[in-house]
């Protein structure tokens, strides 16, 4: 189909101010784009191509490629969540069959009842949807970027960690390799999120500390399994305390985005589920990177 001019614009001016500018043609080529992967995933589904737009419009990021940021965005996991927030019976129907019925095995997994995972589910589509009193629809957090199952199944995890906690059932899980980690109450949250996505989490995080250079694997190493201090490791390469301070942080910094990057791929989650989960396996950083140097990984060239 062609864009109207009329709903470009109004694209257009929906974008955040500092929105890389682009042609007008380049960009209702774009949006004809969007919109046909879009309608070929869900042919049942029935969104106007403008109230579609206004909502990729909000998942486009301040100061990027508009054209590239459309290209990068799943056309199709938006489409669904624009229908289900316009109220599309299909969408909705599409949405219980094909995205929230796959967080059922993550829920079972940690021993909730099966009226209790419903219960959730219904609380799940309601804030995506809907919204809390005085809140906007939780869906608005969903940058398009990855799939929604993977992004939605994050955050089902996240409430159904919190119904263990509030009813006094949260407990580790017995992970032999996470016994050294206290066993607070945030600890134990990370028991849990680490028992869902351990596997994923250990390939990303061996692959990114494999990547880093040999000077970043050796400060790492001195760091944080041998204990040394930044001015100790300063005297190893002859070089200043505050070098070596930057060095470590460098490395560390670099971990994390690959590692990141990797889960990103992995889980196919959007940036925004991915912080999530980086926030809560941050915590424990120091005993991860211990762990995997202790246990002989190397650096790259």
């Amino acid at each position: 189909m062609t864009i109207a001019s009329a709903i470009v614009q109004r694209f257009l001016a929906d974008l955040p101010n500092s929105a890389g500018a682009a042609d007008a043609a380049a960009v209702a080529r774009a949006l004809e784009a969007t919109l046909s992967r879009a309608r070929s995933a869900w042919p049942g589904i029935d969104v106007a191509p403008e109230a579609f737009f206004a909502f990729v419009a909000r998942r486009i990021d301040e100061g990027s490629d508009l054209i590239e940021a459309l290209g990068r965005l799943r056309a199709e996991d938006l489409y669904l969540a624009c229908g289900c927030v316009q109220g599309d019976l299909s969408a909705l129907q599409i949405f219980d069959r094909e995205v929230l019925a796959l967080v059922d095995g993550a829920l079972h997994g940690m021993r909730l009842g099966s009226d209790e995972i419903a219960e959730l589910k219904q609380a799940i589509r309601h804030d995506l949807f809907v919204g809390r009193e005085g809140e906007n629809p939780r869906i608005e957090a969903y940058g398009g970027r990855g799939r929604l199952a993977g992004w939605l199944r994050v955050s089902a995890v996240r409430r159904g960690l919190n119904q263990l906690r509030k009813d006094k059932r949260l407990r580790p899980l017995g992970d032999a390799a996470l016994e050294e980690v206290a066993r607070s109450e945030g600890d134990v949250e990370l028991h849990h999120i680490k028992g869902m996505y351990r596997e994923d989490f250990k390939a990303a995080f061996s692959e990114a500390l494999s990547s880093l250079g040999a000077r970043h694997c050796n400060v790492l190493r001195h760091h944080y399994v041998d204990g040394l201090t930044t001015v100790q490791i300063g005297a190893i390469y002859r070089v200043h305390q505050s070098t070596a301070s930057r060095w470590i942080k460098a490395a560390t910094r670099a971990l994390l985005h690959r590692t990141r990057e990797g889960l990103m791929q992995r889980l196919e989650l959007d940036p925004d589920g991915c912080d999530s989960l980086m926030q809560l396996l941050h915590s424990q950083l120091d005993i991860t990177i211990s762990r995997y140097l202790k246990n002989g990984q190397e650096g790259g060239s």
